[in-house]
Formats: structure tokens, sequence, C-alpha cells
């Protein structure tokens, strides 16, 4: 297991400076999480202010496909690019929780039922009642 740190204040206005494309956005309890197209990083913000609450790396270096809250307070992402294809959910502070190795896991859907739906191009759909444990 391995946990993410805080890194570095960011705005929103210096996200969008950056010109790193939005690729995912996802709000849970207040809190909004941007991931960048084929970024490696997640960053939180308070969705009443905006203001940056932490940036999380993501697991080995992972390059993000996709990434959503889950009911629980979770992360969970995909990644679909180099050889890490893979899912991985960590807790809300950077701890991987769970990591499923995919042929090409792409989209992320969570229901407030708990149930996380997922598009892997090769091998169909597949639903997790767990929070993306399995």
């Amino acid at each position: 297991m391995t946990s993410a740190q805080h890194q570095r204040d960011i705005t929103i206005q210096q996200l969008k400076d950056s010109e790193r494309v939005v690729f995912t956005v996802s709000v849970t309890n207040g809190q909004l999480l941007i991931g960048t197209m084929k970024g490696r990083e997640l960053y939180v913000y308070r969705a009443i202010d905006g203001i940056h609450v932490t940036t999380l790396t993501l697991f080995h270096g992972d390059k993000l496909w996709d990434a959503q809250w889950t009911p629980r307070g979770h992360i969970v992402y995909s990644t679909t690019v180099d050889s890490s294809h893979r899912v991985v959910v960590m807790s809300r502070f950077g701890k991987v929780i769970a990591q499923t190795q995919m042929a090409h896991p792409r989209y992320l859907s969570v229901s407030t039922d708990n149930v996380i739906c997922l598009a892997d191009w090769k091998s169909g759909v597949h639903q997790s009642t767990d929070d993306g444990v399995t």
C-alpha cells in the first residue's frame, strides 16, 4: 500500500493556465475532484468556494484516464496508457485500498446505491458493489 502526500496548493485558475486539459470532474460531500488528461495527479477542491484542499499523486505514477468519487468517499480511477492498465481505489487521503489489472479500462460511472460500473473496451462492462474492491 502507498499513500499520497499533499504536494502544493494550486488554484483552479492556475490549473487552467497550465494548459492541462481537464478530463474528469466528480463532486461528492462538498468536494470537487479534478483530473487532467493523462495526468499523474488528482486535485481536490472545496466545491463551495474552489479552494484547493490537496493534490494526490496516482499509484506508481499511473497516467489517469477517468476518476470518480464513490458514495463512501473513496476515489476510484482507471488508467489505460503505457503498461499500466488498471483500476485503483484509494482513500481521500491517497492510501491505496485495492487495485485490479484490466485489459483496457476506460470510463467509470458511480451510482448513489454504491454500484460502480466500468467500461473496458475489450471485455465489456464490469460492475462492483463493494466500492470498487472487486
